[in-house]
């Protein structure tokens, strides 16, 4: 298990132990329920450590089994594995995280993702990343393409949720990909027209123009401004909360 795994690993199984009532079998600051006895207890601590054995890898089983350690032992120890040199690891991921930038990933989904891992990976060792600086950093990485989307976002007042602004981003991207196939079909495919009423060759008369694209390309509307285009985007996200 990666360090990133492992953040999203506590997160998913912090979850379904509230669900099962059983938190505070790995967080000494839950309260344990009234209803629930010594015997009671004790059986649901086995239980939440077997969950916590049967969810990792087999290296790190090793690495923290013992016969008499609780549910909360072991969550502790496999917290220390992760969280060893936290000094250090905070001044790294802080490092990673400024120079995160969309021109090293292949789609701003995966750019996002890693701006979301590397704060949440910064959060679980108790240096957390504001929302705003989360936003922030999204529009610095961006490319020089994505200028409009990055003027939009930091003008807003106040600044769109990290959410809304990766689904900004995500729509600008697929409209300009959609822009880039539709110019790639008309600069390779070839258009006929019939001759048009007064302009037949007598000599010809069933024969076809080509059409020159520099003409038949301004038959397209021009795109509306992209200013516009994210004041609409920003105002669907805006209905989707």
């Amino acid at each position: 298990m990666e360090k990133p795994q492992y953040t999203a690993w506590v997160t998913l199984f912090r979850n379904t132990a509230r669900a099962y009532q059983v938190l505070d079998h790995i967080d000494s600051t839950a309260t344990r329920p009234s209803d629930v006895d010594d015997d009671l207890w004790g059986r649901l601590d086995s239980i939440v450590l077997q969950w916590i054995y049967g969810t990792i890898h087999e290296d790190l089983i090793y690495a923290i089994l013992d016969e008499k350690a609780t549910a909360m032992v072991a969550w502790g120890k496999l917290r220390d594995l992760f969280q060893d040199n936290k000094g250090t690891r905070i001044v790294h991921l802080e490092n990673q995280f400024g120079t995160i930038k969309m021109q090293d990933f292949a789609s701003s989904a995966a750019y996002c993702q890693s701006l979301k891992s590397t704060a949440d990976q910064l959060s679980s060792l108790g240096h957390s990343v504001s929302k705003e600086r989360l936003v922030l950093q999204l529009v610095s990485g961006l490319t020089d393409e994505f200028d409009t989307v990055a003027t939009f976002i930091q003008q807003s007042q106040p600044l769109p949720l990290f959410q809304n602004a990766r689904s900004m981003l995500a729509l600008e991207e697929t409209r300009r990909n959609q822009s880039k196939k539709i110019g790639s079909s008309s600069n390779t495919e070839t258009v006929y027209m019939f001759q048009p009423p007064g302009f037949q060759d007598s000599t010809n008369p069933k024969g076809v123009c080509l059409l020159q694209k520099s003409l038949y390309g301004l038959s397209r509307p021009r795109a509306v401004p992209a200013i516009c285009h994210l004041s609409l985007v920003h105002w669907l996200c805006e209905q989707q909360v």
